[in-house]
């Protein structure tokens, strides 16, 4: 369920609730190597966190221009898709990055190392990440 107050801009984060389990953590931020410029915010957005047969993380990753993040290995059997929303990035496995645009779907085993590498204009991705489920 989404809950957003009519008078708030397109802007303001709104607060979003999954069905027996509570609020999805809020958004965070953190900080990327930029060649040209040092560091800048990199903003990470959780939209759901799915149980069943695997466990479905869905995020959304905006990076500024000029940006470069190293992707932290998941738990083995881990698949990472992209979907790019708008701009233009790098992604996928250390060693084979992919060139990706708004429309752009991108899907790699994210259980090995991957990136995410900006030029000159910011993108907007959605990420889906499927792990199997523990236990």
């Amino acid at each position: 369920m989404v809950v957003r107050d009519p008078d708030l801009t397109d802007d303001t984060p709104v607060s979003v609730h999954d069905a027996g389990h509570g609020p999805v953590p809020a958004p965070r931020s953190r900080w990327a190597r930029c060649p040209r410029s040092g560091r800048r915010p990199v903003h990470e957005e959780l939209l759901r966190r799915i149980s069943g047969g695997h466990s479905l993380e869905l995020w959304r990753l905006r990076l500024p221009p000029h940006t470069a993040v190293d992707g932290v290995p998941h738990a083995p059997g881990t698949t990472e898709h992209l979907l790019v929303a708008s701009g233009r990035l790098h992604a996928g496995p250390a060693d084979d990055l992919r060139t990706l645009g708004a429309g752009d779907l991108l899907a790699f085993a994210g259980d090995a190392p991957h990136g995410y590498r900006t030029d000159d204009e910011p993108a907007d991705v959605t990420v889906v990440i499927a792990s199997p489920a523990i236990g």
